[in-house]
């Protein structure tokens, strides 16, 4: 399927996330099944809606659009083995960080009374900062690797090895990001329990 083709969008790396929401929004109201009128275009409405959902969430992710752009050029895009050394250093870091939220979270749930947790708040607090420091240092290289997106598209027919090298990155640090976050609303959840 050519995500790209099903929302009526160019296939350029660089596209805007409201260009894909409201290619998006205009299509699912056209192909909604509760906008059918027969029992048969309903089938044929909810396999397109399907396809629909299925196109903006591949668009909606950096990593994800640019990976779909290279295969339907004809490019396998694997995950490469090496990182680049601010990546590893990255690496690094978000593994700490989320290592040591899961350390706070396993002690708040051993945590038999209220005191035992508030004891911990401290620790959490840390955690949560390491996490948060982690995602400033996550989010800026995203939105560097994201500004090279144009320059990939401009590049794409002569040089594809670029794309595919940003393709890997963004894929690790989307990676990073939902881990991290995931994390984050984890400890927040717990502060509530």
């Amino acid at each position: 399927m050519d995500c790209f083709a099903t929302l009526g969008l160019p296939r350029k790396a660089n596209l805007e996330e409201e260009t894909i929401r409201a290619a998006y929004h205009e299509l699912s109201r056209k192909y909604h099944p509760d906008a059918a009128a027969s029992a048969e275009e309903k089938a044929e409405f909810g396999e397109r809606s399907a396809a629909i959902n299925q196109a903006r969430d591949t668009l909606l992710s950096p990593a994800r659009r640019l990976k779909h752009l290279l295969e339907l050029e004809g490019e396998s895009v694997e995950a490469t083995s090496s990182l680049s050394p601010e990546l590893m250093d990255l690496f690094a870091k978000v593994g700490q960080a989320v290592q040591a939220a899961e350390q706070i979270l396993k002690q708040k749930e051993a945590a038999t009374s209220a005191l035992g947790r508030a004891l911990l708040m401290e620790k959490e607090l840390r955690a949560q900062a390491g996490l948060q420091a982690a995602l400033r240092d996550v989010t800026a290289l995203s939105q560097t690797a994201l500004a090279a997106l144009p320059e990939v598209d401009a590049a794409r027919d002569q040089d594809r090895k670029p794309a595919k090298a940003l393709a890997a990155r963004l894929s690790f640090l989307e990676k990073w990001q939902s881990q991290i976050n995931e994390k984050l609303l984890a400890l927040m959840s717990s502060q509530l329990a």
